[in-house]
């Protein structure tokens, strides 16, 4: 039973290398298509001049004054606004209410940076004290100038020192 099981496995792997040699045999064979593709919807094909005259690659063809909006509104910027126009910004001062005042006001010196939550270890923020060079990862439990980080959510943490326990939020100008 097991020579025979055998048998018919060498047959099997003679039988696909003999395929794939054959695979690659026809792909050696068969000629390539190099014609150039057609324009679509029946436009004309382009030439060597319009080759020659469209914008290089870091050229442009756009004005600076055209990129005012661009400017004005910065896309990887915490701080980027959407578009507005009169009627929008009607809207918004009629509908917009005083956001509610904060329980104790964060403590100055500290500004958060950004958090790491992985699934097998502690969470941590990293917390920059005002005038320090660098930011610092803390991890929940440890001290950074008088106060100790309690809690690390989404887009917040939570600090405690002095009787206080104050939020530091990630983006503090962006209302929640």
């Amino acid at each position: 039973m097991s020579q025979a099981r055998g048998i018919l496995g060498m047959t099997m792997w003679a039988a696909l290398l003999t395929a794939l040699g054959f695979a690659n045999w026809q792909a050696s064979v068969i000629p390539i298509e190099t014609a150039a593709i057609a324009a679509p919807n029946g436009a004309a094909a382009p030439t060597l001049e319009s080759l020659e005259n469209s914008p290089k690659l870091g050229e442009s063809k756009v004005a600076i004054a055209d990129l005012s909006q661009t400017l004005a509104r910065p896309l990887f910027n915490a701080n980027r606004r959407p578009r507005t126009t009169e009627a929008a910004i009607a809207k918004a001062t009629e509908a917009s209410a005083p956001p509610p005042p904060q329980a104790t006001p964060p403590p100055a010196q500290l500004h958060l940076i950004g958090m790491m939550r992985n699934g097998s270890s502690k969470a941590r923020a990293l917390i920059r004290v005002e005038n320090a060079p660098t930011a610092k990862w803390i991890d929940i439990g440890d001290e950074i100038a008088g106060w100790r980080l309690s809690e690390v959510n989404a887009d917040h943490v939570v600090v405690e020192g002095s009787g206080q326990r104050v939020q530091l939020v990630l983006y503090p100008d962006k209302t929640r």
